[in-house]
């Protein structure tokens, strides 16, 4: 089932962070790759690109900020997304949500926290931990302390979102043009995605986003990136149609630019404003 308006705008910050996050995975690729991420904060300005008629929406205007590091013995991830809709009958919402997260260096362990608010009043709040039942490699139990009655179990393979950033590094890197993995990025209600992540590239210096009048996008200029586009299925629907679509470019340090996210209704940009580094961690 498609999800569209209002509802799909504070769901979508989740899976923002997927794009944005690293993950250490076999030594060879941590090596490789992981000291090629960038512990770093960028901030996004989002705006409506469009609106299919009928689908009630008039503008859409906000902001993505998110903060991704190296916490030594895990991976940190601290987001925001806000926006204001304004709908064709001339009805301002205004969307927030707030997501933290942690995530081991083997993938084994992963905490998050996560509030929405809405028009300024808290709708959603949700906490949890997903940790192996044995192998770590095979299935995994989300628990939530957040809803306090909710537990998840996640099917063998499942991974959250940074490793799936490094996974689709990597997949770039070798030159493969198709990712799919099972992903759990934290959710107020338990979903997780089959998501499928389509690849191109390298892109060509003049084929990258202009990046000259960001602040901190000087250090970009002809870095190794790539197109991806990822598609997002719900679990367990056999569903043809993705849910969303999101598409962006992405550098070999792991930062994102030219987003689009796709909500078959109405599509949103998020134009990369500026990008800096944060302290090394030491580690």
């Amino acid at each position: 089932m498609r999800v569209s308006g209002v509802g799909v705008l504070v769901r979508v910050c989740a899976s923002v962070g997927a794009v944005f996050a690293a993950f250490a995975l076999l030594p060879s690729a941590q090596a490789g790759i992981g000291d090629k991420v960038l512990s770093h904060r960028a901030l996004y300005e989002v705006s409506l690109k469009s609106a299919r008629n009928g689908s009630g929406i008039a503008d859409v205007k906000g902001r993505i900020v998110v903060e991704w590091s190296d916490a030594c013995e895990g991976f940190t991830m601290n987001q925001r997304f806000y926006t204001e809709l304004n709908d064709s009958h001339g009805n301002l919402t205004a969307s927030d949500r707030w997501i933290s997260s942690w995530e081991a260096h083997d993938g084994s362990l992963f905490r998050f926290d996560l509030t929405d608010y809405l028009n300024g009043e808290l709708t959603d709040r949700a906490s949890g931990r997903a940790t192996p039942t044995g192998d770590p490699d095979g299935e995994k139990q989300v628990h939530y302390g957040q809803p306090a009655d909710l537990k998840v179990e996640l099917p063998g393979k499942t991974i959250f979102p940074t490793q799936h950033t490094f996974q689709m590094l990597e997949a770039a890197n070798s030159g493969q043009k198709m990712h799919s993995s099972t992903v759990f990025d934290g959710s107020v209600d338990g979903e997780f995605y089959d998501v499928v992540a389509f690849i191109s590239g390298p892109i060509t210096a003049a084929q990258q986003p202009d990046l000259s009048d960001v602040p901190g996008g000087d250090d970009f200029s002809g870095m190794k990136s790539w197109n991806v586009l990822i598609a997002y299925y719900l679990h367990g629907t056999q569903e043809e149609v993705p849910e969303y679509e999101f598409a962006f470019v992405l550098y070999e340090n792991g930062v994102a630019a030219d987003l689009v996210m796709d909500y078959s209704d109405f599509s949103l940009s998020g134009r990369l404003s500026s990008v800096e580094a944060l302290p090394d961690s030491g580690c």
